[in-house]
């Protein structure tokens, strides 16, 4: 037989409905929302919560001023100078910088190993759907020079790749 649950609106949590009542009464004689986050807090610790949860601080980051409970999330989710990694190089930059550097990154070029072309790297996926030399090549799944193109040049001789058939040297 599946037991059902209830929400208490006083921990914010599903309680199982055979405990609710109980549950119920424990949460209204310990527990109260806090009246500035309206989270759940024990009555005999609302005071402490209020001096700590509420102080105001700052983003040591952006210097916003906040209460305490909202600064990790802002430091890690609205800050405008929170640490960012670029998608195509990797380079760790604050977000506000991030788009200018990503418009410029993804206008670098590099050599498509099919067709020996050089192409924007936010080109890529499209020229590896229209490039005329993708099936040829025996290396077809390697993708643009990256940063093991140095590894792979070493490997990969374009001299004994012919008619898509890897030649005797």
């Amino acid at each position: 037989m599946t037991e059902g649950t209830r929400f208490c609106k006083n921990c914010k949590r599903d309680v199982s409905t055979a405990n609710f009542s109980l549950h119920e009464a424990h949460c209204l004689r310990f527990l109260t929302l806090c009246s500035e986050c309206d989270e759940p807090v024990a009555r005999k610790d609302m005071k402490d919560h209020q001096t700590e949860a509420h102080k105001q601080v700052r983003c040591n980051l952006c210097c916003r001023s906040m209460q305490q409970y909202q600064l990790e999330h802002h430091k890690t989710k609205e800050c405008h100078k929170r640490a960012m990694k670029c998608k195509i190089c990797e380079l760790e930059m604050p977000f506000n910088k991030l788009q200018e550097h990503l418009n410029t990154c993804a206008s670098r070029t590099e050599r498509c190993w099919e067709c020996n072309k050089y192409v924007m790297y936010k080109d890529q996926k499209k020229h590896k759907d229209i490039c005329q030399n993708s099936g040829l090549s025996y290396y077809k799944d390697v993708n643009f020079q990256t940063r093991n193109a140095y590894t792979n040049a070493k490997f990969i001789d374009p001299t004994v790749i012919i008619s898509g058939c890897k030649q005797p040297v």
